[in-house]
């Protein structure tokens, strides 16, 4: 189970082994995007949380330690990775309303030099939706707020109409924004 302490580890709990294990995992995975060297700490202790809540349920009858350690690491990683990807989407997910409407959002984000290129875009695509042929403005306002299917309810219509119709706004909004 745990070995005696090695006494370069930061804690005394973990055998030399499973340091070394994690402290290539945290090293791989600040090669990913969205990770920095300044994540390395962090990383290594959210690795070593998950391996200690790990090992409290091992059982050496049933495999071995090393194997149970890097499973651990394996989805620990896969699982920051997933958190990191949403958040990343989270941050740069503006809802597209008009400026004008959100006069107080719009001046923060204005202001805000990480937020400029968003706001340019939303701009953008509020200008678009007002050039698009009456059926598909509808539905673009529809989804600003709503799901496909809340849009396909509040419209009277299919929703594999909403869906081609989506299909077109997405490649008018492909050509105008390319």
């Amino acid at each position: 189970m745990i070995r005696a302490a090695d006494p370069l580890a930061p804690d005394p709990g973990f055998s030399t082994e499973t340091w070394r294990l994690i402290r290539r995992k945290a090293r791989r995975l600040l090669r990913r995007p969205g990770f920095r060297a300044s994540d390395r700490d962090d990383l290594e202790q959210q690795f070593a949380l998950a391996v200690w809540s790990g090992l409290e349920r091992f059982d050496p009858a049933v495999g071995r330690e090393g194997a149970l350690v890097t499973t651990i690491l394996r989805r620990t990683a896969a699982s920051l990775i997933r958190q990191r990807l949403a958040l990343r989407r989270r941050a740069v997910s503006l809802p597209l309303c008009d400026p004008e409407e959100d006069d107080d959002e719009a001046a923060y984000l204005a202001y805000d030099d990480g937020h400029e290129q968003a706001v340019d875009t939303r701009h953008d695509v509020t200008a678009m939706i007002e050039k698009l042929p009456p059926d598909l403005r509808a539905i673009a306002d529809q989804l600003k707020r709503a799901s496909v299917s809340e849009a396909a309810r509040n419209l009277k219509i299919s929703r594999a109409t909403i869906c081609r119709k989506i299909s077109e706004l997405r490649a008018r909004f492909g050509v105008a924004l390319n």
